[in-house]
């Protein structure tokens, strides 16, 4: 049986190293070195925990994949789609559910001005960190933290910097992008995390002014560096078959722990303990 609690101390440290920095220096900006940090022997046991991008698209089975991490679990729900999957789970494992309203929600709500959108946005924006906050800290020696969907996360906090989602100065985009970041780091507290993540429509290169690009495929839909701040990225997917039902798969996209690149692109059944075994191998 894999072991699956808490990660390493030392993890949990360096996370915290910074916070615990600023706190501690003087308002004349000069810190102090004895909060620093300093030199630490790697000597830990590999740490059989994941912190996951699974994008995909609708109905391939993203939900049903998440829900089969061990519990407790803790969903951070903006999507609204996992009514008919948690039920088949509830009565195995502790499940509790924290519903958002979503981006497309609140713009339509605020008739689409952007001042009254910002600050709602960032209303639900401060909730959701004080929520993933608690639900890290819950899960801090098991457990796992769901976010449905990334996408809508990382739109939410756009829609606090902005009020809107287009027609963006590319240069604003830093402060959002380094606070969704952090708050991405701070899974790593965790015992396991998946954010949920769409996929959206991916078009050529404009060749002129008059051309807009066609479509040439999907791409993921969220923070554009997302997949290096996780342990692996897999995409859910489902085959119908002719003569009726589906079969669902997890490819693994890239991965970082365990036997990471030699299992990239690897293909496994839609099952939690599956993906663990392959990224881990069996003991």
């Amino acid at each position: 049986m894999l072991n699956l609690k808490r990660p390493a101390q030392r993890d949990a440290d360096a996370a915290r190293a910074v916070s615990r920095t600023i706190a501690s220096t003087p308002r004349n900006g000069n810190s102090s070195t004895s909060s620093m940090p300093d030199w630490v022997r790697s000597q830990d046991p590999m740490t059989r925990r994941l912190v996951l991008s699974v994008c995909g698209e609708w109905k391939s089975g993203k939900n049903y994949f998440a829900f089969g991490f061990p519990g407790p679990i803790y969903i951070h729900s903006f999507d609204k789609r996992i009514r008919g999957v948690v039920e088949l789970f509830q009565d195995q494992k502790e499940i509790y559910i924290c519903d958002y309203p979503s981006p497309t929600e609140i713009q339509i709500a605020e008739s689409y001005e952007e001042t009254k959108i910002s600050q709602q946005s960032g209303e639900v924006w401060d909730w959701f960190v004080a929520k993933f906050n608690e639900s890290v800290e819950k899960t801090a020696d098991e457990g796992t933290v769901i976010v449905d969907t990334g996408s809508e996360a990382y739109s939410l906090r756009l829609l606090k910097e902005f009020g809107r989602l287009k027609q963006n100065s590319s240069f604003a985009y830093d402060e959002p992008k380094a606070e969704f970041r952090a708050l991405v780091r701070r899974s790593q507290l965790g015992t396991n995390t998946v954010w949920i993540h769409k996929l959206k429509d991916e078009y050529s290169k404009p060749t002129s002014p008059q051309d807009r690009g066609h479509k040439i495929g999907r791409k993921f839909a969220g923070l554009t560096d997302f997949q290096y701040l996780v342990d692996a990225n897999l995409l859910a997917e489902r085959e119908d078959l002719e003569e009726g039902g589906s079969v669902y798969t997890v490819r693994i996209l890239d991965c970082g722990v365990g036997r990471a690149a030699e299992i990239n692109g690897t293909v496994i059944p839609n099952d939690y303990d599956m993906l663990v075994s392959t990224i881990f191998g069996d003991e």
